[in-house]
């Protein structure tokens, strides 16, 4: 009996002797989601000031639990009382000026944009939410590169080539009834990136009986398009996912520009 206390002590010794756990090394692709994270929940606790827009921090919440928060890593086998005796979680930097505000976004979409090159869904999740934060840069300033979307085809989804195409259709009808010439470019595009041939001057071309619809204005052909393309974006190859990034970007601009409220993220839904 003595020994077998013996023996049980010696091991309560031991267990107590042995080194706190140590947080597992992240991944490449949790370092960029933390990246994202860190930047996103700084611009969440933003003033209103800052971020020039009153309901801008709901939307950055809102990104923040969509691409899963700022989080200490903890070893698989830590009990909860070691996981809590670990480092606290990153420090969130202060963002009270717009200065500030650009430098978070900037951060946020650089780590988004590498991130949607991963074959996983923290990829599509990035790639549904980096066009929406692009959008709130202009063109000229976006700190990341994307792939120009109405050069030529780059897709071959049959739901991108479809949705594209009947925003085509649409615009031109748009362009024929008002004379809006903004929206027959447009179309040229839309057409360019999924190889359709241009129906406008084509003699006995006529958009299919499905697409012969109710009169939309610029902005609801946008959002519709933009909303069946977003819909493809878990299903289509990692390869095409810029390019819809970047179709994307453009679209929620336009809305923007139309006072169309746009999602947090293109796949929020």
């Amino acid at each position: 009996m003595a020994l077998g206390c013996a023996l049980l002590l010696g091991g309560c010794a031991l267990r107590f002797d042995m080194p706190a756990p140590t947080p597992e090394p992240p991944s490449a692709e949790e370092t960029l989601r933390q990246e994202a994270a860190i930047a996103l929940q700084a611009l969440a606790a933003a003033s209103p000031e800052a971020l020039g827009d009153e309901q801008a921090a709901d939307r950055y919440r809102t990104r923040v639990e969509l691409v899963g928060g700022v989080w200490q890593a903890c070893p698989t086998d830590a009990s909860e009382q070691e996981c809590e005796a670990l480092p606290t979680p990153p420090a969130i930097p202060p963002v009270t000026t717009s200065e500030q505000a650009i430098a978070q976004r900037t951060a946020a979409a650089t780590a988004l944009k590498q991130l949607a090159g991963e074959d996983t869904s923290s990829g599509v999740v990035a790639a549904g939410m980096l066009p929406a934060l692009l959008a709130e840069f202009s063109a000229e300033d976006a700190p990341v590169e994307l792939p120009d979307w109405g050069s030529g085809r780059w897709t071959t989804s049959a739901a991108v080539v479809e949705a594209l195409d009947w925003g085509a259709w649409q615009l031109e009808a748009l362009g024929a009834r008002s004379g809006d010439k903004e929206s027959v470019t447009l179309a040229r595009s839309y057409r360019a990136a999924v190889a359709a041939p241009q129906a406008s001057g084509v003699s006995g071309v006529r958009p299919p009986s499905i697409y012969v619809t109710e009169q939309l204005s610029r902005a609801e052909i946008i959002q519709r398009s933009a909303a069946a393309v977003a819909g493809a974006l878990p299903d289509l190859a990692v390869a095409e996912r810029g390019a819809v990034m970047s179709y994307l970007t453009e679209a929620t601009r336009q809305l923007a520009t139309a006072k169309i409220e746009v999602p947090a993220s293109w796949l929020a839904g």
